[in-house]
């Protein structure tokens, strides 16, 4: 009876981690995104996404109102310690940015331009807790949207690093 418990403890343990896990799901570009080849995402856009993705080279539609959370965020390693990436969240019924962008924005769209620190600033960190990885932490955009149409989220390096 004792070893029947035991084991039923471990089920109940895995099934709960296992559940938690899936809550996050991570996506990895392949093959570099463009403007003509987007990240889509498909399934529930309200779950939480992951999606990892690398500068190389230089649509999903909205029909009712949700939270848009978008953060950049860079792994601690060699090499990537000044890089600094921003991103624009771009959009119907946003407003119009004066910030030089190296992208052109569509018609009858606007952009939220969303800085990371400048080059040499204390930088905050963080540990994901599934991979055991840390990160540096990043800006963030925490905004409800309610126009319907196609919203793009651009990622670049203004410092070229």
């Amino acid at each position: 009876m004792k070893k029947i418990s035991i084991i039923f403890v471990h089920l109940i343990f895995i099934s709960l981690t296992t559940y938690s896990a899936l809550a996050h799901v991570p996506f990895v570009e392949h093959l570099d995104f463009t403007e003509k080849k987007p990240f889509r995402i498909w399934g529930d856009v309200e779950n939480s996404k992951a999606i990892y993705a690398w500068f190389k080279t230089g649509e999903d539609v909205v029909t009712e109102p949700l939270r848009l959370l978008v953060s950049s965020v860079v792994p601690i390693c060699q090499g990537y310690e000044d890089l600094l990436p921003w991103f624009a969240v771009v959009g119907p019924g946003l407003p119009e940015t004066e910030e030089t962008l190296p992208f052109d924005i569509p018609e009858g769209y606007g952009a939220v331009v969303v800085k990371n620190l400048e080059p040499g600033e204390s930088r905050a960190t963080f540990c994901e807790p599934f991979g055991g990885k840390h990160y540096y932490s990043g800006p963030l955009f925490d905004q409800q949207v309610s126009e319907p149409g196609t919203w793009y989220i651009y990622y670049w390096d203004p410092y070229e690093m």
